[in-house]
């Protein structure tokens, strides 16, 4: 289910296969790809993506790995898109590449200088939390669950300080790409 629904959402973007047509000399994964969209228009039935997933399974082992009862190990949709934005050309991978700009600042002394940088990414995070018996407060709501996956703390040498301390890191968006994909992350 999890290569499916990647799959089925990755072949409705015409840039995408255009690119994957234009830029796949030798590449396993995007041939794979273009193999498989191919298939998939050629017919109203059910496509078995065995070239796809042999290519993925030679280029990534963690998707050959074996459970314990003999079976494929589950993976899921947000481990395939990743590996599958790695693994096609640049030029392909850029339609989902936004620009965030990433703040840092120490939260334990106002003397340590603020730190500012730009960062790429090819999805955002959306944490969802809460509800039922839980203490945490209920996020269930897209733009609430993309500021919280936005701001954080994190361990980080202080040169004021000499020592580790706990910066706060606050992320935004500064450049949206062609296409948005968004990781719904329900464990954290």
């Amino acid at each position: 289910c999890y290569l499916n629904s990647t799959l089925q959402c990755l072949r409705y973007i015409p840039e995408l296969r255009t690119g994957l047509r234009r830029n796949s000399n030798g590449n396993a994964i995007s041939e794979a790809l273009v193999n498989t969209f191919d298939l998939l228009d050629s017919t109203t039935k059910a496509v078995a993506a065995a070239g796809f997933v042999q290519r993925l399974r030679m280029s990534f082992p963690q998707f050959a790995q074996r459970g314990r009862n003999g079976g494929f190990a589950q993976q899921d949709a947000e481990e395939l898109y990743s590996n599958v934005m790695m693994s096609i050309p640049e030029s392909a991978a850029d339609l989902f590449t936004l620009q965030l700009e990433e703040r840092m600042k120490c939260a334990e002394t106002e003397d340590e200088t603020e730190l500012v940088s730009s960062d790429a990414a090819r999805k955002l995070v959306c944490n969802i939390q809460g509800g039922g018996a839980s203490k945490e407060k209920k996020i269930d709501h897209l733009k609430d669950g993309l500021q919280v996956a936005m701001v954080g703390t994190v361990d980080k040498f202080s040169e004021v300080l000499q020592r580790e301390a706990t910066w706060t890191k606050t992320q935004k968006i500064s450049k949206l790409p062609p296409y948005l994909c968004i990781q719904f992350m329900h464990f954290f």
